[in-house]
């Protein structure tokens, strides 16, 4: 499986909450290890501002946000 798409699947199972926090923390050390979380949307700046900071608080894991260029 390609890295982005885990770290996708990562971030949407880190949103939801989980009966084994053990694996949570699992894979936060695992993403921790590479570095940085490339995230893919069209969400809007302001609410992408929002998920950023509760997912770096919670995990300490950077994200770079990639949007497709609006046209006219």
């Amino acid at each position: 499986m390609h890295s982005v798409a885990k770290r996708f699947i990562f971030l949407v199972l880190l949103c939801f909450p989980s009966p084994s926090f053990a694996q949570d923390a699992k894979l936060i050390e695992a993403a921790k290890k590479e570095g940085r979380l490339v995230l893919y949307g069209t969400m809007q700046t302001d609410i992408f501002e929002l998920l950023q900071k509760a997912f770096h608080k919670k995990t300490g894991i950077a994200i770079d946000y990639w949007a497709p260029l609006k046209t006219p």
